[in-house]
C-alpha cells in the first residue's frame, strides 16, 4: 500500500517529556540530527531553546519511521507565519509543534493540523490575556465558572485557539475573537467562525474538528484537525533517549557547538 494510502484518516501526535535536566551532552547528541536550515537556529547551545531542537528532531525521526526513509531525506518547509508543510512521494503533509518548559509535542497528518500544550498554571492571572484572546461569550462562560474550574477552562480555550492558528496559518491575536469555543461539561468541544473572510482559503466550521487531551496531570494538549470525516489519532509517548540513540553520519557531528 503506498504511504499516502496508508496514512490517510490518521494524525499522528508524538510527545516528549522533558522532566530530566538538559544539558550540552543532550545538545551534542541531537545538533546532528537537524537539517541544515534548522542548524541554524540551533548554532549554540542554550537551555531554553532545548524544547524547541528536540521537537524539530522528533518530527525528522519520527516521520522518517513512517515513510521508512533516512532522516536526512525528510525535507520540512518552515516558513514564518505559516504552518510547517513537507512533500513527501509526490505528496504535501502538514506538521505541527508545541513545547512548554519540560512538555514537546509534535502532530503529523495528511490533512491540517494544529497542536498546542500549555502546562497549567493554577496561579495565572489570565485576565489580561483573555480580553485579548477570547471573544466576549468566551469570557462571559469563563468569569460564571467557579473559580476553583476558572484556570483549567482558561487553559482549555487558550491551546484550543493556539492549535487551530498554527492548523490554518491565521495569526493568533487577530483571529482570536472569530475563533469562538465552547466546552460543554460532558467534554463536547463546539466551534464557530465569525468574522472576515479569505476568499481563497475560506474557514468551513463542519470541516474542523478538534480534541483535548491531558499528557500530565500538569499539562493541557489540543488539537485541531483540519477534516470533515473522523480521523484516527495515534498518541505515542516518545523518550528522550530514543531519538539520541539513532546512528549518525560522524561528519555531521564536526559542526556541533560545544
Amino acid at each position: 500500500m503506498p504511504p499516502f494510502d496508508r496514512l490517510q484518516g490518521k494524525v499522528f501526535v508524538w510527545i516528549v517529556n522533558l522532566s530530566g535536566s538538559l544539558n550540552r551532552y543532550h545538545y551534542n547528541s541531537l545538533w546532528p540530527l537537524l537539517s541544515a536550515q534548522e542548524r541554524k537556529s540551533h548554532s549554540q547551545f542554550s537551555l531554553s531553546a532545548m524544547p524547541s531542537l528536540v521537537g524539530h528532531v522528533l518530527a525528522r525521526v519520527k516521520i522518517a519511521e513512517l515513510f521508512r526513509i533516512p532522516h536526512e531525506e525528510v525535507e520540512i518547509n518552515w516558513l514564518q507565519g505559516k504552518a510547517p508543510t513537507l512533500h513527501i512521494h509526490g505528496q504535501d503533509y502538514f506538521l505541527s509543534l508545541s513545547h512548554s518548559e519540560d512538555t514537546v509535542a509534535c502532530a503529523f497528518s495528511p490533512v491540517k493540523v494544529g497542536v498546542d500544550v500549555e502546562e497549567i498554571e493554577a496561579n495565572f492571572i489570565f485576565k489580561t490575556t483573555s480580553d485579548f484572546l477570547f471573544s466576549q461569550t468566551e469570557k462571559e462562560d469563563l468569569e460564571q465558572l467557579p473559580l476553583s474550574k476558572q484556570s483549567f477552562y482558561f487553559h482549555q480555550l487558550w491551546t484550543l485557539k493556539e492549535a487551530f492558528c498554527k492548523a490554518t496559518g491565521l495569526p493568533l491575536f487577530s483571529t482570536a475573537d472569530m475563533a469562538q469555543f465552547r466546552i460543554a461539561d460532558s467534554g463536547e468541544i463546539f466551534f464557530c467562525f465569525e468574522g472576515s473572510q479569505d476568499v481563497t482559503n475560506p474557514i468551513h466550521e463542519e470541516q474542523w474538528q478538534f480534541l483535548i487531551r491531558r499528557p500530565s496531570a500538569r499539562h493541557i494538549l489540543s488539537l485541531a484537525v483540519g477534516s470533515g470525516e473522523l480521523v484516527e489519532i495515534k498518541e505515542t509517548r516518545v523518550s528522550l533517549e530514543s531519538l539520541m540513540s539513532l546512528p549518525y553520519d560522524e561528519n555531521s557531528s564536526k559542526g556541533a557547538r560545544l
